[in-house]
Parts: structure tokens; sequence; C-alpha cells
């Protein structure tokens, strides 16, 4: 009974940190990194390698809605880490936390302004004129179109992953734009108002809308993983992935409404 007691106080003071204290159990990002350049929210981390191996850094650029909780999930499971710790000197460009005011945004922002002058800076920095160049989800479609347009003789390694280059197959998102285009292009009037006459902040997506549509993608997957959560409550190494897991799906930024109206339209 006296243990049965003791194992209850550890599950309620786990369930009570995890419920008024997440932030404090959160793992994430805890890979020392520098900041070699900055422009507007937009940053560029360096991960230095201890152990370099490739003359040609590996540069990560993060998709958009997400935080960079991402790429350093975990201290004994993080992509940064373990290429770090493979020889690579790592960049990252995190996008920062894009809001309302940057409504306008689109994809041509990022192919012809941002990232570019992103990877100026990492090739100064680095001293090397060639990198490798990695993107998933949407950031794969922005390191194709930057590649292909810009630089295809500076990226010796174009990496993409899991992007929507047929943006009609991206599940229940892709099948929404699909009806949408299918609707609009339909009916001249219509396309020309929504592409060119209907503000972009109407159709901007804040992060906490963002943060629910990426939990409907896969809401069995959610309630599993709180089930979980209260059957391991006396797991704090389990409590504390719940928590960092959380914080990152909690926390997504804001798709600019230009990004969308070029999702619906252009890509």
């Amino acid at each position: 009974m006296k243990s049965l007691v003791e194992q209850q106080k550890i599950n309620f003071k786990h369930l009570a940190m995890r419920v008024f204290d997440a932030d404090k159990l959160v793992l994430s990002q805890s890979t020392p990194y520098q900041v070699i350049a900055q422009f507007k929210q937009t940053r560029v981390r360096f991960y230095a390698s201890e152990n370099k191996r490739y003359k040609e850094p590996l540069v990560f650029v993060a998709p958009l809605a997400i935080n960079m909780d991402i790429y350093d999930l975990y201290p004994y499971r993080s992509l940064v880490k373990h290429f770090q710790e493979s020889g690579f000197d790592v960049y990252l460009v995190d996008w920062g936390k894009l809001t309302y005011k940057n409504y306008q945004i689109n994809f041509l922002s990022f192919i012809d302004n941002f990232i570019p002058k992103c990877i100026e800076a990492i090739q100064q920095h680095s001293k090397s004129e060639k990198i490798s160049l990695h993107g998933w989800s949407m950031a794969g479609i922005f390191v194709t179109l930057y590649t292909a347009r810009h630089q295809p003789s500076v990226v010796k390694n174009l990496v993409v992953l899991g992007s929507p280059i047929d943006s009609y197959a991206s599940g229940y998102i892709g099948k929404l734009y699909k009806t949408l285009a299918y609707l609009t292009n339909r009916n001249p009037t219509i396309k020309d108002y929504i592409y060119n006459r209907l503000p972009k902040l109407m159709i901007h997506s804040p992060g906490f809308l963002n943060s629910l549509g990426f939990k409907l993608l896969d809401p069995k997957g959610w309630i599993d993983g709180n089930i979980q959560l209260l059957k391991n409550l006396d797991n704090l190494k389990l409590v504390q992935e719940d928590a960092t897991l959380s914080h990152f799906l909690n926390n997504m930024i804001d798709y600019p409404g230009g990004v969308n109206q070029d999702m619906l339209f252009n890509v």
C-alpha cells in the first residue's frame, strides 16, 4: 500500500508539472549555436562541428509555420547535432516569428530575396563557395526553385524531403487547395478578384490555426499520445518528451497571405 501511495504521489507531481509548469520540461534547442547573420526577423544559425570532415557546409532551410524545435528536438534525437557530430558545419535558416505585419510576403520574397541573402552570408562565413542545401515540406519547394533560378553551380548537393511538389496531393489540405482552385478557375471574374483584389491580409493564416490544422491531420494520433502520457506519468523522460513535442505543435507560426495565395494559384 505504501509503495502504491508513493507511486501516485510521483504521478501527481509529474502531471502537475506537465499541466502547470510545462516550459521547464521542454528539452528542445539545447545544442549551442551562433547567429552569424540577421535580416529583419530572419536569422542564420551556425552549429560548428568539432570534428569537421567536409569542406562544404550543410544548410538547412526551415519551412514556414514551424518553430526551430524540430531541428533540435531532444539532446539525444537532434538533426543538427547528428550532422554536426558527423563532421558537417551546419547552418540553419530560421525565418523567425512571422506575424500579420508580414502578410505581403510571397514565394518570390523567399526565392529572390531572403534565401540569396542567407546563402551569401553562409558562403562568406564558411569560406566555401559550394554548399549542400536541405529543405523539407514547403522549404523543399523553396530550395528547389532557388537552386534552379539562381545558383545551380553553387549547390553541390540538393536534399528535398516530403515536399508538396504536387501540392494537390498533400492530404486534406491539398484537396482543399484543389477544390478552391477548381471553383475559382471556372469563373475568371472570381479568380481575378481573389488573386488581384482580395487583400492578402484576409487569407493570412495565424499560427494557432496552423497548430490546429496540423493536429486535425491525425486526431487519433494526438488522442493516443495523451492517453499514453496518462498511462506513463511515472516516467519523467516520457513526460518531458510529451511536453517538448507539445511545445513544438502548440507554437506554430503564421503563414503569410501572399504565400497562401501562391500555394493556391501558382504552385
